[in-house]
């Protein structure tokens, strides 16, 4: 939408200056005057020292047979000499194409700079505040910027030259029972160094180093990458893996991220990446219109019988929605996450019995239906005072009563937790629940809806006992 272009104009150039100032490059043909090992602090594929032993270097090739646990041991270290990339092809996709991209800077003397020519300017004036042996001393790095294009048998294990110790590797884990490759691209930096000359070090540095796959015709040849769903037995990750099965994953990184072609359902390629980046929308809470129940101005003032039919019929869409999602879990492309599915479901039912339950109490426990309504009637004070004050100097316009409204999962938690208040000896009180929703989408809300309750209810149901302390709040106010 064009009035949010400008803010996205603003998160453009926000991630364009964090790049350049940790990856690199600020100039595609730049000249730097400080070791450029130390002036990016990310994207680098070191040499190996001389003591690397040829063990250690196979270590790569080995541990890729392992398919349940793909780990590469040059990417995984202080200063790793590899990165690659783990995709699943496509069943009769036999090659694709691999384009590398990657820097090597050149050192030059202050004479040598000028004798070549290079841009130094911006650096002249500090140039002159110097000494003769200081000047002597002075390096500037220049880059040198390549990029090679290769085809990928996806027949056979490969190592391909780049240049002189840089390899590309190509590893074929397996073939799975409908056709599909897995396939693990690695560049390796291989060259052999002492550790002693940090200039060496950083001559033989690959930066900025970039893999990109695509098919040779542009056609897509991505798979999704198979979950592990089957090789996890904790509860939560078997959970998430089912609740983002919709989220499909094309590759996996090694020493690095990954990011794949969004603008078409099937990618076009995948690319490494060491600052990824995703567009993640913002989240609205959903509404419900063809009910007054949400409305704090009718839960007050309206008739107790009316309330309570509107709130049982709130908590009866809950249960139809539980209903669709059973149904839904019963389809066979969901067949691996019956057993999380039948446990999350679960849990909705309680929630759903809790609920009820709650309301239940409202219409049976006469102090508990005062301090539900006194808790509206301060909700509603509280968000007319905060619209006149965003409306203070301007115009005053009449607050509509309508307008005033809980969310349905604001109210729905509300409703969920006043049972264990009203029942302190109750089984819901041994029960921590918690309220996930992202920031400036209404939890504070929510939880003063039922601080509010909780004020009042003690002081109708305990009025010879309810001084004191009725709620502590631990609020990250310095993370909003």
């Amino acid at each position: 939408m064009k009035k949010y272009d400008s803010f996205y104009e603003a998160r453009n150039k926000i991630v364009e200056i964090v790049s350049e100032d940790l990856l690199g490059p600020v100039e595609q043909n730049e000249v730097i005057n400080e070791i450029p090992t130390s002036y990016y602090i990310m994207g680098k594929l070191y040499p190996m020292s001389d003591s690397t032993s040829e063990l250690d270097s196979n270590i790569i090739s080995s541990e890729l047979d392992s398919l349940e646990g793909v780990s590469l041991t040059a990417t995984n270290v202080k200063e790793p000499s590899a990165m690659g990339i783990t995709i699943t092809v496509k069943e009769n996709v036999s090659e694709i194409s691999c384009r590398i991209r990657y820097a090597l800077y050149k050192p030059y003397s202050l004479e040598e700079a000028k004798n070549n020519q290079l841009n130094i300017s911006k650096y002249e004036k500090g140039l002159k505040e110097k000494s003769e042996k200081e000047l002597s001393r002075i390096k500037f790095w220049k880059r040198l910027p390549e990029e090679k294009l290769f085809a990928i048998s996806l027949t056979k294990n490969e190592t391909l030259n780049v240049i002189d110790g840089v390899f590309l590797k190509s590893f074929v884990h397996m073939q799975t029972n409908d056709g599909k490759k897995i396939i693990t691209i690695v560049l390796t930096n291989e060259k052999k160094t002492g550790r002693e000359d940090r200039d060496v070090i950083a001559q033989n540095t690959l930066m900025q180093p970039e893999i990109r796959l695509e098919s040779k015709d542009e056609t897509p040849v991505f798979s999704e990458i198979r979950r592990q769903v089957d090789l996890s037995e904790n509860e939560e990750l078997s959970e998430l893996e089912m609740l983002y099965s919709e989220n499909k994953c094309y590759a996996q990184g090694h020493g690095c991220s990954v990011i794949w072609d969004m603008e078409n359902t099937d990618p076009r390629y995948v690319e490494s990446a060491f600052i990824p980046q995703y567009n993640l929308k913002q989240m609205k809470a959903a509404e419900i219109k063809d009910t007054p129940i949400f409305n704090m101005y009718y839960l007050h003032t309206g008739e107790k019988e009316k309330i309570v039919s509107g709130l049982f019929d709130f908590a009866k869409k809950y249960s139809d929605w539980i209903d669709i999602q059973r149904k839904t879990a019963e389809d066979e492309k969901y067949s691996e996450y019956k057993e999380s599915s039948e446990k999350n479901l679960s849990k909705c039912t309680q929630i759903h019995q809790r609920i009820q339950h709650s309301i239940n109490l409202l219409n049976e426990n006469d102090n508990a239906w005062k301090a539900f309504r006194y808790a509206n009637e301060a909700m509603f004070m509280q968000r007319c005072t905060t619209i006149k004050k965003q409306f203070l100097g301007e115009n005053k316009k009449e607050i509509n009563p309508d307008s005033i409204n809980w969310y349905p999962f604001q109210l729905a938690f509300v409703l969920l937790e006043i049972s264990s208040f009203i029942e302190p000896e109750g089984d819901d009180r041994k029960t921590v629940d918690l309220l996930w929703f992202p920031t400036g989408g209404g939890k504070t809300e929510a939880y003063l809806g039922i601080a509010s309750f909780v004020i009042f209810y003690r002081r109708l149901q305990y009025p010879d006992r309810c001084d004191g302390l009725n709620i502590i709040m631990r609020y990250t106010l310095r993370l909003l």
